[in-house]
C-alpha cells in the first residue's frame, strides 16, 4: 500500500509538472498572438488610411476630368473661330473693292483695291480669337498635366495597397495557424491531463477501499475520505474543452477533489454571486441576442456558459456571460452539464463512448429541423441546429471578430478542430445534446442562470480575446 500511495504522490507531481509546462506554452503562444494580432490591425490600419486617399484621388480626378473636358471644348470652340477669322481675312484679300478716281484731265477711272478697313476689322477679330485660343489650350494642358500627376499617384497608391493587403492576408492566415496551435496544445493538454486524472481516480478509488497505511510524518488530511466518481475520464469539475487547467487545482495544484465526494451544482456555486435574470423588455432578433451575447473570449473558455446564456435569452431574459472564475469552472464542467440535462421536463440525449465523432452524429442524428440544442462534445459546447435544408450548423460566440459570430457550417472539419473531437479516449466521455426550448420551462434552470448572469460591463471580453 505504502507503494501505491508513493506512485499516487508521483502521479500527482507528474500532473503538476504537466500543467505547469502546457499554461507556460500556452501563455508563450496567446503572446505571440497577441503581438501577430497588433500588427495585423496596424497594417489594417494603414491599408484603411490608404483607401481614403485613393477614393479622395479618385474624387479629385473625376473633377479634373470635367475641367479637362470643358477646357477641350472652349478651346476647340475658339479654334473654330481662328478658322472663321482666317477665312474672313482671305476672302477679303481674294474680294478687292472697285473704286472711281479722277485724274488731272478730268476723266475718271476705276480701280480694284483691298478693302483696309474690313481687313483690319478681321485681322483684329483673329487675333482676339487666337489669344482666346491660346488662353483655353493653357488650361487644357495644365489641367490635363495635373489629372496625370493625380492618376500616376492615385495608381502608385492602390499599388503599394495591394501589397498592404496581400501582406495582410499573410498575417491573418499566420493568426489563424497559431490559433490552431493554441487549440491543439489545448486539445493535447486537456487529454493527458485527463488521462493522468483517469489514473489518480484509479488508484485514488482503490486506496479509498482499503485501510490506509500512512508513512510516518504524513497527514491524515492528506490521504483520508473516500474516493470521488468522475465522467468521461475526467475530474468531477472536468473542463467541456476550453483549457487545460480546468482539469487542475486553480492554482496549478494538484488535480482537485480525487478523494472528495462529487459536490452538488449548488454546493459547487457556494460563494458565486447570485444575479437574478430579468425579463427581457422588448422583443429581440436572433441576432440582436448573438450581438449582445458574443464577443472576444478573454476568459479561461466561457463556451458552455455561453451557451447557456443564449438559452436564457432565448426564453426571453437577459443574461450577459464572460464572467470567468468559478462560474466558468462550473458551468463547463460535465457533472453540471449532466445535472441540466436531467432536469424534469428538459429534454435530452447523452451519448457515452471513447470517438467523440461517433457520438457527435449519433447526437446530431436526434436533432430536428428548425429547433436548436446544446451540444457538448469533445473539448467544446455551442448552439447548434439542423436547417431546414439538412445543413447542419453551430453557433460561434467567442471571437473577436464581430463578422465571424453567428452561425457556421458544423463539419467534420469542424467536429475536430473547433470542438475538439478525439476519435481514441482510453475511457469513456459522455457527450450531451440538451434542447433549447425544454430550458426555458424549468424554474430551476432559469435560477441557475443568475450564476452565470453578468453586470453588461464587467464582461471579460473584448478585441484581445479569441475563440476558445
Amino acid at each position: 500500500m505504502g507503494n501505491l500511495i508513493t506512485t499516487f504522490s508521483a502521479v500527482g507531481n507528474y500532473a503538476d509538472s504537466c500543467s505547469n509546462e502546457y499554461s507556460a506554452i500556452l501563455t508563450r503562444g496567446n503572446e505571440t498572438l497577441s503581438r501577430v494580432e497588433e500588427m495585423y490591425y496596424e497594417v489594417q490600419a494603414d491599408s484603411e488610411r490608404l483607401a481614403q486617399q485613393i477614393m479622395r484621388g479618385r474624387q479629385m480626378l473625376d473633377e479634373i476630368q470635367l475641367k479637362v473636358e470643358k477646357y477641350q471644348a472652349l478651346m476647340e470652340d475658339a479654334a473654330a473661330e481662328v478658322d472663321r477669322c482666317d477665312a474672313e481675312i482671305d476672302y477679303v484679300l481674294s474680294h478687292p473693292i472697285q473704286k472711281t478716281y479722277t485724274d488731272e484731265n478730268g476723266n475718271d477711272y476705276t480701280v480694284e483695291e483691298i478693302d483696309e478697313a474690313a481687313l483690319a476689322a478681321a485681322e483684329r477679330a483673329r487675333a482676339q480669337a487666337q489669344a482666346i485660343y491660346e488662353q483655353y489650350r493653357a488650361k487644357y494642358e495644365e489641367a490635363s498635366a495635373i489629372m496625370y500627376e493625380v492618376s500616376i499617384t492615385v495608381s502608385r497608391f492602390e499599388q503599394i495597397k495591394h501589397g498592404i493587403d496581400a501582406v495582410a492576408q499573410s498575417i491573418q492566415a499566420d493568426i489563424f495557424e497559431i490559433k490552431k496551435y493554441i487549440n491543439a496544445i489545448e486539445n493535447e493538454s486537456n487529454y493527458n491531463l485527463t488521462t493522468i486524472q483517469g489514473a489518480l481516480d484509479s488508484i485514488g478509488a482503490y486506496l479509498a477501499s482499503k485501510p490506509i497505511y500512512m508513512p510516518a510524518g504524513a497527514n491524515f488530511s492528506d490521504y483520508s475520505g473516500s474516493a470521488g466518481s468522475s465522467e468521461g475520464g475526467g475530474s468531477s469539475g472536468s473542463n467541456v474543452g476550453v483549457d487545460s487547467t480546468d482539469s487542475v487545482d486553480s492554482k496549478g495544484g494538484r488535480l482537485s477533489k480525487i478523494f472528495g465526494k462529487k459536490n452538488s451544482v449548488e454546493k459547487s456555486l457556494k460563494g458565486v454571486e447570485h444575479r437574478p435574470i430579468k425579463t427581457a423588455s422588448a422583443d429581440r432578433t436572433e441576432e440582436q441576442i448573438i450581438n449582445e451575447v458574443s464577443g472576444g473570449d478573454m476568459t479561461e473558455g466561457s463556451c458552455s456558459s455561453l451557451a447557456f446564456a443564449y438559452a436564457g435569452n432565448k426564453a426571453g431574459y437577459v443574461v450577459y456571460d464572460f464572467r470567468d472564475g468559478q462560474s466558468r469552472s462550473v458551468f463547463s464542467s460535465r457533472d453540471t452539464i449532466k445535472h441540466i440535462a436531467t432536469l424534469e421536463g428538459v429534454k435530452s440525449t447523452i451519448e457515452v463512448g471513447t470517438n467523440d465523432g461517433v457520438c457527435a452524429e449519433r447526437l446530431m442524428s436526434k436533432m430536428e429541423p428548425g429547433k436548436e440544442y446544446y451540444m457538448a462534445t469533445g473539448r467544446h459546447a455551442a448552439v447548434v441546429r439542423l436547417k431546414p435544408d439538412g445543413g447542419y450548423q453551430y453557433l460561434e460566440l467567442q471571437s473577436e471578430i464581430s463578422s465571424d459570430n453567428g452561425w457556421q457550417p458544423l463539419t467534420q472539419r469542424a467536429l475536430y478542430e473547433r470542438f475538439g473531437c478525439d476519435d481514441g479516449h482510453k475511457t469513456e466521455w459522455s457527450n450531451y445534446l440538451i434542447q433549447i426550448d425544454s430550458l426555458k420551462g424549468n424554474t430551476e434552470f432559469l435560477n441557475l442562470l443568475g450564476y452565470i448572469n453578468t453586470d453588461k460591463s464587467a464582461q471579460v471580453k473584448g478585441g484581445s480575446g479569441h475563440v476558445r
